[in-house]
């Protein structure tokens, strides 16, 4: 039998060989013009302002989020941003905008960063957008108002309008996204550390030389260095969950609107109207293929329990282990059958990076939620741990060069 493993990597797998790949660092390069001197390390206030070739309307959302933390160099990640945004009751939510722009509204304090980024936002609708009419804000007066339901509530259809607008325009980010990632993928020793890195793991916890190995790289970046030239031959499947930054130029001009996705956990949001299209689910439907060559192209995740074999084991490098996969990980653990199998989970970190103990256990202690029964569910971390079946392993960095 093929000894078989998936190798899930995250951001972390960029960061360690020094690829600004963060959304930090995309969003300073994207508002680079409002640094301070360089004395300073941190960046300055962004003075409510959008100047950048290709802006959109979430940019005055990442600003207002930027300019009203306490830490001037906290960039909201993008997936919290459209979760808040979209659902959230709070501070610069849809929601709270809705009770912002109605005009009888008794309007609660906010900083001026938020009121600046609603009525920036509002103008920017109403240039960008004929079908969108904020006029029957006028008609409401209570934040109460805005929480009733019905086909027929002009402020539901006014809400659900916007949340298309703002589906649109997070392509423009996105496509940004994909810009930067081309343009910052400049370490000359990427592919090979990458190579380094994923020998290192696959290695890692077995006495099955690599070359009788059959592994499937589960990536949640946009990066694809392990399917450079030349190709480790153990790798048999790749897949980019949200997509890659691989042929973008030549799929732009070729009419493909979708390459990379940002996105939100679908599960409790896909019969949400006006909500399920942020869902990751809902985006990752719009991908094209990703473009796989020569038997690569017919394989896929599951292939080798398709084969008769089993998954070895899950092993976890760089990834958050954020909630906004957990879908993915419950579909991964559900096929492996996790509770009853024999499959092992290694979570690797660096010395600088080490693994997140806190994140492990709270993905642990989601995923025991959705067992049946819900004792073997409570049950689920300790029986891992008393079969010797999770582990915790450090890399040494000397391999990332």
């Amino acid at each position: 039998m093929t000894y078989s493993q998936i190798i899930v990597l995250g951001n972390g797998f960029d960061l360690a060989q020094h690829i600004p790949s963060s959304y930090s660092a995309f969003f300073r390069d994207r508002y680079t013009k409002y640094r301070e001197s360089f004395k300073k390390a941190i960046m300055p206030r962004v003075t409510y302002q959008v100047n950048v070739e290709d802006p959109c309307v979430w940019d005055y959302l990442f600003i207002a989020w930027h300019d009203t933390s306490k830490k001037l160099d906290d960039w909201k990640d993008v997936e919290s941003a459209i979760k808040e945004w979209v659902i959230g009751k709070g501070s610069i939510s849809l929601n709270d905008a809705l009770n912002y722009w109605t005009i009888l509204s008794v309007k609660p304090s906010r900083p001026d960063a938020v009121v600046n980024a609603y009525l920036k936002i509002q103008k920017y609708v109403n240039e960008h957008s004929s079908n969108i009419d904020f006029s029957v804000l006028n008609y409401f007066n209570t934040s109460a108002d805005l929480d009733d339901e019905g086909s027929e509530d002009p402020v539901e259809i006014l809400r659900v309008k916007l949340l298309d607008f703002f589906a649109k325009e997070l392509h423009v980010i996105e496509d940004a996204f994909t810009r930067y990632l081309i343009r910052v993928q400049g370490n000359p020793s990427y592919d090979s550390s990458s190579r380094n890195i994923y020998k290192a793991m696959a290695e890692t916890g077995t006495d099955i030389p690599l070359d009788e190995q059959s592994n499937v790289i589960l990536s949640f970046n946009y990066t694809t260095p392990l399917l450079q030239s030349p190709r480790e031959e153990s790798i048999y499947y790749h897949r980019n969950v949200h997509g890659d930054v691989d042929r973008f130029s030549d799929e732009s001009h070729g009419g493909y609107d979708y390459h990379v996705i940002f996105g939100i956990d679908g599960q409790a949001h896909m019969d949400e109207p006006g909500v399920y299209q942020f869902t990751k689910t809902a985006r990752v439907l719009k991908l094209r293929r990703q473009y796989l060559t020569g038997e690569m192209a017919g394989r896929s995740i599951f292939d080798a329990q398709s084969n008769g074999s089993d998954i070895a084991e899950v092993k976890f490098f760089g990834h958050s282990l954020g909630e906004a996969d957990y879908s993915y990980f419950q579909s991964l653990f559900d096929q492996i059958d996790l509770y009853g199998g024999e499959t092992k989970l290694t979570f690797f970190g660096t010395l600088s990076y080490p693994a997140n103990y806190d994140a492990i256990i709270r993905l642990m202690t989601e995923y025991g939620k959705t067992i049946v029964p819900e004792a073997h569910g409570r049950n689920l971390l300790h029986k891992l741990l008393l079969e010797d079946r999770l582990k915790i392993a450090t890399f040494d960095t000397k391999i990332i060069a």
